[in-house]
């Protein structure tokens, strides 16, 4: 698999620095701000599932999870990196936590 450009993968973790240290947002944008934290940690996760840094992956996902718990899409990527570090148990937990609030 052809790696990404360094500036690709650290992309979202920059977003992320750049929202919780800029002072120059004004009240209505840093009512986004949670929102944009998650998703770019979100996407930063898949990234890293894509490259197999397993460790990362299940790092950021657990930022986003301490953001919002019930983030569906977020336990089932933490879940993923959990099965390849190998952690099955933990993977299951997250899996079965994500299946209420998917109502399935």
């Amino acid at each position: 698999m052809p790696s990404l450009p360094r500036d690709t993968r650290s992309f979202s973790s920059q977003a992320v620095k750049f929202i919780e240290y800029d002072s120059s947002f004004s009240e209505e944008e840093k009512k986004h701000e949670k929102a944009l934290k998650e998703a770019c940690n979100l996407n930063d996760a898949a990234c890293k599932l894509k490259l197999k840094d397993y460790k990362q992956a299940e790092k950021l996902c657990t930022k986003v999870l301490e953001l919002e718990s019930t983030n569906v899409k977020d336990l089932y990527r933490r879940a993923q990196a959990y099965m390849e570090l190998p952690d099955s148990d933990l993977a299951e937990f997250d899996l079965k936590k994500a299946l209420p609030i998917t109502g399935k």
